[in-house]
């Protein structure tokens, strides 16, 4: 399913739900801007999850949901920061976490493609195949203190 036919796919409206769970009208209020920023983000992210699905997803952290800008803040990560968000491919974790995540990945991607390289003293190098984003990331990496598994080249 492409992004396009996921979004044509979630057409659940507050409607829906106002009579029989009218408590949950905030609950509502943020997955609509969840589900919208995802599909508004430079590289939009289908949305598989219907309401209840997201609720059950967030289970009784929702309360501790702070401001995505909080490090500390829960926000909804995706597997591998890869493919849909749909239940099956999401989980809660900090926002300061998901950070740390997306960086290894990055790293991981730069080390796989070859385009960084670890030396015989343990550390990153960039090589002539590297980009100015490859280099962003080891910045990332280094400054936060990210320890990264040797699975990394």
């Amino acid at each position: 399913m492409n992004n396009s036919e996921s979004w044509l796919n979630h057409s659940e409206s507050w409607r829906d739900y106002r009579e029989d769970y009218p408590h949950l009208r905030p609950q509502w209020d943020i997955f609509i801007a969840a589900r919208t920023r995802a599909r508004h983000r430079k590289y939009p992210v289908a949305w598989e999850m219907t309401f209840f699905e997201w609720l059950e997803v967030w289970g009784d952290q929702y309360h501790e949901k702070k401001s995505v800008d909080n490090p500390d803040g829960l926000v909804m990560g995706r597997i591998a920061d890869h493919g849909p968000y749909r239940k099956d491919n999401v989980y809660i974790c900090s926002n300061a976490d998901n950070s740390r995540i997306q960086i290894m990945l990055r790293a991981f991607n730069a080390a796989n493609e070859g385009r960084v390289i670890r030396d015989a003293a343990g550390k990153f190098q960039l090589t002539k195949t590297a980009t100015m984003s490859d280099a962003f990331v080891l910045m990332e990496v280094e400054l936060n203190g990210i320890e990264l598994p040797e699975v990394f080249a």
